[in-house]
């Protein structure tokens, strides 16, 4: 859903823009959001574009292990022999937080560009292994994140 909000501190003439992609799982809703002035819109609304097409939900219910959080930003890796589908989702995941960031920093046409490819290498990646990917998927994924260092 888009909506061009008029009222102040904007004005009808310099409207705000705000885009928001809703779901639904179960008994939680989520939303994700992005604001910008319409006057900005072809600045902004490509970063837009990626940073909705990346949006991921987890199931944060499925207890198999694959990473602990340790509270500081960091968490633990399972060894590549060990690919599993959540595995490989929370690695792509952490690209997916690594691009978000990179976009934070530098917006350019070639950065947007760059990370667009990034996100559908992580999507051929994820297609290729469907629901039991092997090793090299995990490593594939790996890759990606490297290339964007």
């Amino acid at each position: 859903m888009v909506f061009a909000n008029g009222r102040s501190p904007f004005s009808r003439e310099r409207p705000q823009i705000k885009r928001y992609v809703f779901t639904a799982i179960g008994r939680n809703a989520y939303n994700f959001e992005c604001i910008y002035r319409a006057d900005k819109a072809e600045q902004f609304a490509p970063a837009c574009d990626l940073a909705v097409s990346t949006v991921r939900l987890l199931d944060s219910t499925t207890k198999t292990g694959a990473s602990a959080n340790t509270g500081d930003g960091n968490s633990t890796t399972r060894p590549a022999g060990d690919c599993t589908k959540l595995e490989l989702n929370r690695r792509a995941g952490l690209v997916t937080d690594m691009t978000s960031g990179l976009l934070m920093k530098d917006q350019s046409p070639a950065a947007i560009e760059r990370l667009k490819k990034a996100h559908a290498a992580i999507q051929a990646v994820d297609e290729q292994a469907g629901s039991k990917p092997s090793e090299q998927d995990c490593k594939d994924i790996d890759a990606i994140a490297e290339s964007l260092k």
